[in-house]
């Protein structure tokens, strides 16, 4: 049956439509439809329907062609845009459902497919784009780019992935943010307590390790360890201010100019400082300071005194911290005022080009060097020690100056300390006055005092060789005795442990003198000679006897090289608990020796704690509280210098049943901080930590 003209009308514009719905549901310009419906559009008007049909199939044909160029053009596009990425991935198996629907010629579902990719590829170049820059402004996003590879193919056919790492992304720079909020705010805390005046040297490295640690999660712990250990220091901090009048004769109604020494011995700045004299003297001059923890100022004042006789002076001290906290101490002196001058003393050989500036005392020794005498400052009155070399040789000169380069930067309680140094009008080194010397000492020396002595020189030494610096010459007649406090001196055969300088030139001390002093096949000098030394000073003390005894300067030589020192327990059976050390200390090969002082601390650390644990429990039986105090705080100070922090805060505990006051406060602090260490694992122990116990155990003493 032949269809009508109406019908097929019909049937034409029902595959133009088609066309039509399949052109508007692909979403894209395509230029061939458009002539083509032209031409058919004038066939149907001419009532040409068999060329209309013919158009019509190929416009259809022609208009799958475009679809299919169009997605294959995207998917080019595509493919280029994934490989700038450098992804690491094959753009063709990300591609590849794309080119099963084109094979299907289902070119709507492969353009929408490829859209779909296309989507994902922009968002993870924004991504990587961002990724970069938050990198480069220091965020750490470790995790997002691990998260971005594992999630990479993923991502293209379930793009709810990508939100999931953008997400995380979000997350990071909000972390960060959080993170450099904490950091600021911690260094501006830190900073203020610093200003305070105390030591957060410590805190400071923590902080600095925050910033470094790429895991935010342990880097805001650390800013949280810095801050509170920060606050635990300030919180044990406070000023302290002490005054010293050296001048303490005067003659009646006479002015003198003269130097009051202020000292902050505490651990936080002070200002407002405010010295306030009895009425028994007029002073003129004093004004109010600020001093920084552990500053010592010296003040030009006038000074007349208004009775004759010995006067007491009880000066009042008033002071603040930086936080306007106020303190207020008391110090009294004794001075002998004068109706007639006092006499001068013989001068005994002292140059007199230095009597403007010293008041001559006495002569403490000479030796080969020169002489040292005691003798007082005159410009504070300040008793010290000169050493003054006997010759004007240039090689004397030169011994001079060596040993003075190296001595003037040693700063430690357990070595004498350089005050000043010239060599006009004579040459001279000013130093700090001590009481005696181990060579003085009656011998053999109670064993337990002899650990101690030299479990304290040790302690000097180890800071000497932590600044790369070898004595060479320890002998008793180098250990000083100031206060009870052995201190090291003479380092004029001193030498920094890098130094290339030979050894075979120096002056010995024959019967102190290491078996590589003597010979070169026990190996090269160095901080190992010092402990052998050591080990010959503890062998003196504790049996009086010289572990090397002969005729001759070669019969001692061939001795320390060749033969093995009689046992101390032999001559002295007290000295049994320590000959171990004392025997390890003095063994001819260098390897065999204790390597370190802190090695060797640590064995004397066993006998001194064996020793007062049981002094310890037998005053408390007795209730002698005042032995207690003194045996748990040389149990504390022991334990913290060779760093083992349990058994130091073990005795710090102890330590607060026998303190009272501000000081038992003080006490307890300082278990505060030493129990923070031990949780968090901070295992140095800083020297200004070892100050603040000493200072601490004192003052519980003194009560």
């Amino acid at each position: 049956m032949k269809m009508g003209k109406e019908e097929k009308l019909k049937k034409m514009l029902s595959k133009l439509e088609s066309i039509r719905q399949m052109v508007k549901d692909f979403d894209a310009e395509l230029s061939s439809s458009k002539e083509y419906l032209r031409e058919i559009a004038s066939a149907i008007k001419n009532d040409d329907f068999g060329r209309a049909e013919k158009l019509i199939d190929e416009v259809r044909e022609a208009i799958l062609q475009e679809m299919k160029d169009y997605t294959l053009n995207s998917v080019r596009e595509i493919k280029n845009e994934i490989e700038k990425l450098k992804l690491g991935v094959n753009p063709d198996t990300i591609l590849s459902p794309i080119f099963s629907e084109l094979e299907r010629e289902n070119f709507r579902e492969a353009k929408k497919r490829a859209e779909d990719v296309r989507e994902v590829v922009v968002r993870l170049s924004n991504l990587i784009e961002r990724v970069n820059g938050l990198k480069e402004s220091g965020v750490y996003i470790d995790d997002v780019v691990e998260s971005i590879h594992k999630n990479l193919e993923q991502v293209f056919h379930n793009p709810q992935r990508l939100d999931y790492v953008e997400a995380l992304l979000e997350q990071k720079v909000k972390v960060h943010e959080q993170f450099t909020e904490a950091i600021e705010n911690a260094k501006k805390e830190i900073e203020s307590i610093k200003l305070f005046g105390c030591d957060v040297s410590t805190a400071e490295r923590i902080l600095r390790e925050a910033e470094e640690t790429r895991n935010y999660e342990e880097a805001l712990k650390k800013v949280n360890k810095a801050v509170s250990l920060a606050r635990e220091v300030k919180s044990m901090s406070r000023p302290e201010i002490d005054v010293e009048l050296p001048v303490t004769e005067f003659r009646l109604n006479v002015f003198y100019k003269t130097q009051l020494i202020v000292s902050n011995v505490g651990r936080a700045n002070a200002k407002e400082i405010e010295i306030i004299f009895p009425e028994e003297v007029d002073v003129k001059n004093l004004e109010k300071l600020f001093l920084k923890a552990g500053e010592r100022k010296k003040v030009d004042i006038g000074i007349k005194a208004k009775y004759p006789g010995d006067i007491p002076l009880n000066i009042t001290v008033s002071y603040m911290d930086l936080d306007g906290k106020t303190y207020k101490s008391e110090k009294r002196f004794w001075i002998r005022v004068y109706d007639e001058p006092t006499r001068t003393p013989d001068l005994s050989g002292f140059p007199s080009e230095l009597l403007d500036d010293y008041t001559y005392i006495g002569l403490i020794g000479c030796g080969g060097f020169g002489c040292v005498y005691k003798v007082k400052r005159k410009k504070d009155g300040e008793v010290v020690a000169l050493k003054i070399p006997n010759s004007r040789d240039p090689s004397v000169g030169k011994a001079f100056l060596r040993e003075i380069t190296v001595w003037r930067k040693l700063k430690h309680r357990n070595i004498v300390e350089v005050y000043d140094v010239n060599v006009l009008p004579v040459p001279y080194v000013e130093m700090e006055c001590c009481d005696s010397s181990l060579e003085d000492l009656q011998k053999p020396v109670d064993v337990e005092k002899a650990a101690w002595l030299i479990f304290n020189i040790a302690e000097g030494l180890k800071y000497a060789h932590s600044e790369n610096v070898i004595h060479r010459d320890l002998k008793p007649k180098n250990i000083m005795i100031k206060d009870g406090i052995p201190k090291i001196s003479d380092w004029g055969l001193c030498r920094v442990a890098t130094s290339t300088a030979s050894s075979t030139s120096i002056v010995l001390t024959p019967l102190y003198a290491a078996p590589e002093q003597i010979s070169g096949r026990f190996g090269e000098i160095d901080k190992r000679t010092d402990i052998w030394q050591l080990g010959v000073i503890f062998y003196e003390l504790v049996t009086g006897e010289q572990p090397f005894k002969a005729g001759t300067v070669a019969e001692i030589g061939f001795a320390i090289v060749k033969e093995d020192p009689v046992p101390p327990s032999k001559i002295n059976p007290a000295a049994e608990p320590v000959e171990h050390v004392i025997m390890k200390c003095l063994r001819k090969e260098q390897e065999e020796r204790y390597q370190s002082v802190n090695e060797l601390q640590k064995d004397l650390a066993k006998y001194l704690g064996l020793k007062y644990q049981e002094s310890l429990k037998k005053s408390m039986s007795t209730r002698d509280f005042t032995r207690s105090a003194y045996y748990c705080g040389e149990l504390l100070l022991i334990y913290l210098r060779i760093g083992d922090l349990v058994q130091a805060y073990k005795y710090a505990v102890d330590l607060t049943k026998y303190a009272k006051g501000d000081i038992r406060n003080e006490v307890e602090r300082f278990c505060t901080q030493l129990k923070y260490r031990i949780e968090e694992n901070i295992p140095d122990v800083p020297e200004e930590l070892v100050k603040l116990a000493d200072i601490i155990v004192h003052r519980v003493r003194v009560g």
